[in-house]
């Protein structure tokens, strides 16, 4: 068959036939075709024939070139990326900033809005993963990436901010965030597919002895959501200090890159490679409910159109490098464009070939500098007294919330104070004490607001018996109306009963987790049964 006949129909293809996938090739082909016809004009029936053939050519033309595109704008991908290892009260990790860079750069580059949050706080981190679930709609792909430290309490995730003050579970309600809000914020966007990725395995920071459990639980995966793990249920990942990423995101990041894969198959690949680099120590873990395939880069990805415009030339550079395995290549295109696209991955890779030991090269930490103090402070709440102004120094001592203790010095340019007491010394987190002045205004505050609010519960109404008739006569059952007189409100009756006020435990941890403030939702408590032995009528 000739082209000529190809073109004119004699072993086409049916337009509703074609696949997304297919778009690139039958635009090469419409392409040729036209080529052809316009090469050799009334080759096949005369002129009519090829100016009907023209306008097949532009009816199917205008098709593919709609399909292609509405294909691709119909999937919005947007991630939330958070990397924490500066912590200012536990210990500090190596790699998880370094690793939410080299996410946001594999994911920026296979389509997504990437948001990228670095050693942030509690406040900042509930307001980024707020942000972020109001972003996903429902034609949206959501991504959440953690790296960080993570703690798993009563089968319960939670993520820990760099400024968290904790040293049992009792303080993880109050200083981390569960990870359960963030798969509640998917969930409500109704959006086909959600992916959460923890590399929060590290580790638990707290003091031993503070918590019984290791690693993460397994969470429920709502319909529609894909959730990896760096390594199994109740183990501990590696943080790959000999390298520039962790162990199980240097792998991802690796899978990431290859086209093809779907998104089994992405992790699939990472969970191969931390099983080689670990001996089979470290298991990645995987929870999916979904449903059709997902590519982070398709079958029939393009490398991205490197720029030559003469003003920006770093992909030129790029990607004349990004095969290399010479770290000196890295390093010039470092020191050549220090803001460039791809600075992330050249670090990344650069840290790769040089073997660079991050937690090792920490000098070890100098005598600490004391501003001269001299007044006594009060313990704002439970607080540790350390041997060093450091959150993983030995435990000397431990204070109860309105415990004295005198303050000798404050470490300069860190939230440390020096104390004593009791003959010993050691150092207290400054945010922990207060003056006692300020104590005792606080708690005399909070003892009022305790003694109205009992008072309030205490109070009793009394309520005159309902007599069994009114107005004339007659009964009045539970829900009738009445008026007292011709001017007088309608009242409707109420039944004598019992039912249970308060919030139990359950209800506000759930109130907490929604970002509601612990010292209000403690105000429901302690559940307390209330009878009214009367009926009684009030006003409509």
């Amino acid at each position: 068959m000739s082209s000529n006949e190809r073109a004119a129909g004699g072993g086409g293809f049916a337009p509703a036939g074609i696949r997304p996938a297919s778009v690139p090739a039958i635009q090469r082909y419409l392409a040729e075709t036209a080529y052809m016809r316009i090469q050799s004009p009334g080759a096949v029936d005369g002129g009519a024939v090829t100016m009907n053939g023209m306008r097949l050519f532009a009816l199917l033309l205008g098709l593919v070139w709609c399909i292609g595109p509405a294909h691709a704008a119909e999937e919005r991908r947007v991630a939330l990326i958070i990397g924490n290892d500066s912590y200012k009260n536990l210990p500090k990790l190596s790699n998880a900033a370094n690793d939410s860079r080299a996410m946001a750069a594999e994911l920026k580059a296979a389509g997504f809005e990437t948001t990228v949050k670095i050693n942030t706080g509690r406040r900042e981190m509930l307001a980024a993963i707020n942000e972020f679930s109001g972003r996903l709609s429902a034609g949206a792909v959501g991504l959440f990436y953690y790296a960080g430290h993570g703690i798993q309490a009563k089968d319960r995730n939670f993520l820990i901010p760099v400024d968290a003050q904790m040293d049992t579970e009792d303080d993880l309600e109050a200083d981390g965030i569960e990870a359960g809000k963030v798969l509640r914020g998917m969930e409500e966007a109704h959006n086909r597919l959600n992916i959460v990725v923890l590399d929060a395995c590290r580790d638990n920071p707290l003091p031993k002895g503070r918590s019984a459990s290791r690693g993460l639980a397994v969470m429920p995966a709502p319909t529609g959501t894909f959730v990896a793990y760096a390594t199994g249920p109740g183990q501990i990942a590696q943080d790959g200090d000999k390298g520039a990423n962790g162990v199980f995101t240097g792998e991802l990041v690796k899978a990431l890159r290859q086209p093809g894969l779907s998104i089994e198959q992405v992790f699939k690949a990472a969970a191969g490679g931390v099983r080689d680099r670990t001996g089979g120590r470290q298991v990645p873990w995987i929870q999916a409910s979904i449903q059709g395939d997902f590519y982070f880069r398709p079958p029939n990805a393009v490398a991205p159109v490197v720029r030559n415009d003469g003003g920006n030339n770093d992909g030129l550079f790029w990607s004349s490098i990004k095969d290399s395995s010479r770290a000196s290549d890295y390093q010039a295109y470092l020191d050549k464009y220090p803001n460039g696209d791809f600075v992330a991955l050249a670090r990344s890779r650069l840290d790769e070939l040089k073997g660079t030991k991050t937690a090792s090269l920490t000098p070890p930490r100098p005598e600490p500098v004391l501003e001269a103090l001299d007044r006594e402070m009060v313990a704002g709440r439970k607080a540790s007294v350390r041997e060093s102004p450091e959150a993983k120094a030995k435990l000397i001592s431990t204070l109860s919330e309105g415990d004295s203790i005198q303050v000798t010095g404050k470490v300069k340019g860190e939230n440390w104070y020096a104390v004593s007491r009791k003959g010993q010394h050691g150092y207290v987190v400054s945010d922990t004490l207060e003056e006692p002045s300020v104590y005792k205004s606080r708690k005399d505050k909070e003892a009022q607001t305790v003694a109205e609010e009992a008072k309030r519960r205490q109070q009793v109404a009394v309520v005159a018996p309902l007599p069994s008739t009114l107005g004339g006569g007659g009964s009045r059952s539970p829900g009738s109306v009445f008026r007292d007189c011709p001017d007088c409100p309608e009242m409707v009756v109420i039944p004598a009963g019992s039912f249970t006020m308060g919030s139990d435990a359950v209800e506000q941890d759930w109130y907490v987790a929604q970002g509601g403030d612990r010292s209000f939702s403690s105000r429901e408590s302690p559940q307390h049964r209330v009878t009214i032995r009367r009926s009684f009528a009030v006003g409509k």
